[in-house]
């Protein structure tokens, strides 16, 4: 059974704000730190020249996103 984390909708908007009004080396680190620990290949050092602080904020959020529903117990949070 999945549970919910009970965030509303405006505590959501506050994420996505805090999101982007990091710096661009704070995401890319951030980032490659959560898909350490979700197994996930990080991004190359050589891509951080590529990559906006835009994308970079909305990836960070996404992978936030990913945290709003866990298992039964909490083991996959």
């Amino acid at each position: 059974m999945a549970w919910s984390i009970s965030i509303s909708h405006e505590g959501w908007q506050e994420i996505h704000e805090a999101c982007h009004n990091k710096s661009k080396t704070w995401l890319f680190k951030a980032i490659n730190e959560a898909r350490k620990q979700k197994g996930i290949d990080k991004i190359a050092g050589k891509q951080f020249s590529i990559l906006s602080q835009e994308a970079l904020a909305e990836e960070a959020y996404r992978l936030i996103e990913e945290t709003n529903k866990c298992d039964n117990g909490g083991f996959n949070f």
